[in-house]
């Protein structure tokens, strides 16, 4: 399976936890020929960096930084599936119609906010406090923490059957 991660968003209330991508990451490197793609922005590159630090070289790969829009559309469509909190790259990867996962914080409503695709799988939980401004949460993010690394493993293979044979490899 090869997958793409991008981490972050603009705006850390979105941001699944850096060790739930961690355990999603051991995850896909268990399995046979897993290989994983990180991008994001310069300024992200240290923070990915951790989420590298100590794994398979050359099947994780910190791309953060070093890719301009066209080289992250050519890596996107090069994966399998992309992993993504509500950002734009899960937009991009949706409106490519790419097989793509979206984890979706409680801080907008996914039914107005989420990409749009036809192989998208948004993740996302609705506690008491959703949805919320994603300022100063006292409930320790729970609409991210209650998703887990394995939730998002099985939405990454129901994402990659909904796509279709026909678009798998090419931009829509």
């Amino acid at each position: 399976m090869r997958v793409v991660i991008a981490p972050f968003s603009n705006d850390t209330a979105r941001d699944w936890p850096l060790s739930h991508y961690s355990a999603l990451i051991d995850l896909i490197l268990h399995r046979a020929n897993g290989r994983i793609d990180l991008i994001g922005s310069g300024t992200q590159r240290l923070a990915i960096n951790l989420l590298t630090r100590g794994r398979a070289a050359g099947r994780v790969w910190n791309g953060a930084g070093r890719l301009d829009w066209s080289q992250i559309e050519a890596k996107l469509c090069e994966a399998d599936v992309v992993i993504a909190n509500n950002s734009g790259i899960a937009h991009f990867a949706a409106n490519l119609g790419l097989a793509t996962v979206c984890i979706f914080a409680a801080t907008h409503l996914e039914s107005e906010w989420g990409p749009r695709g036809p192989a998208v799988v948004t993740l996302s939980t609705r506690p008491a406090c959703s949805p919320c401004a994603g300022i100063s949460c006292q409930n320790g993010a729970l609409c991210l923490t209650a998703i887990s690394p394995e939730q998002v493993l099985r939405a990454a293979d129901h994402a990659i059957r909904l796509r279709s044979p026909a678009t798998a490899g090419k931009a829509a």
